[in-house]
């Protein structure tokens, strides 16, 4: 139980270790030049999660082993947007790798005692650093393909294995919301996932925009479709009413981005 660890770090102090700790690993991987340089990286900021989650204080009703897959999942994100960004936004990709784990780590509430809706901001960032996540994972592909890295029957594998991975970040945010893997619908709309987003990715791969604009916009339909398809499992199923408002907001606001804000070349 997490009141008999002998360690247990106070919330507050993991992240604002971390904060500290970011720093160091942003200054790394700035004058890493190779792939497998690149890995160890990687490896290393899990391997220090994994460290500081274990030694960190939980309540009982939050898991820090979900809270660690999240963090992989954010760190997915957080390393092509370091490595393929431009000297105009790397300063915004660096505030995000501090900020996004940061966040976290402070939300975790730091007594058993404290009333369980306090895992509401927390599931909910959780839930934004996955989202994180996904765009990171189209960017590395399109940033990819953009530098001609990967070309021809590559692209297809590549949009297999990024369709892959969103599935299943989407069924283990499934799982945070109380959603099991049980029934031939779960399965089905975990297959629709797929298949929807492996359409999206390999249409959007085809407009003239950067590959910034292009996760972005892969991500933000995911989660519109992860959305309904979590209410649709619910018991008590979608509101249609009130998601017919949130479906036209988003598309006003799709169009609006994409006629106004996207430079299309």
């Amino acid at each position: 139980m997490n009141e008999k660890r002998l360690i247990s770090v106070h919330p507050k102090l993991a992240a604002a270790s971390d904060f500290l700790v970011s720093f160091i690993f942003l200054w790394w991987i700035s004058g890493l030049q190779n792939v497998w340089a690149v890995a160890i990286w990687f490896a290393a900021r899990i391997g220090w999660w994994i460290v500081l989650t274990q030694a960190m204080y939980f309540p009982p009703y939050l898991s820090r082993t979900k809270y660690l897959v999240s963090l992989i999942i954010v760190n997915v994100g957080i390393l092509p947007l370091l490595v393929f960004s431009d000297p105009s936004n790397i300063f915004y990709a660096r505030l995000a790798a501090i900020i996004l784990p940061f966040v976290g780590f402070w939300l975790v509430p730091s007594q058993s005692d404290s009333l369980s809706v306090m895992k509401k901001p927390f599931r909910r960032w959780s839930f934004f650093m996955s989202l994180f996540g996904v765009a990171g994972i189209w960017l590395a592909l399109q940033a990819l393909i953009t530098f001609q890295v990967i070309a021809g029957a590559w692209i297809l594998g590549g949009i297999i294995i990024a369709s892959l991975l969103t599935t299943m970040i989407s069924a283990f945010e499934w799982n945070e919301y109380g959603i099991k893997a049980k029934g031939s619908k779960y399965f089905v709309l975990l297959s629709l996932i797929f298949l929807l987003v492996a359409e999206i990715g390999g249409i959007v791969y085809l407009w003239p925009v950067g590959y910034f604009v292009s996760s972005f916009f892969v991500a933000w339909l995911w989660y519109v479709i992860w959305l309904l398809f979590r209410f649709d499992l619910s018991e008590s199923g979608i509101n249609w009413p009130r998601q017919r408002f949130f479906l036209a907001v988003n598309f006003i606001l799709m169009i609006v981005y994409l006629a106004f804000v996207v430079r299309w070349k």
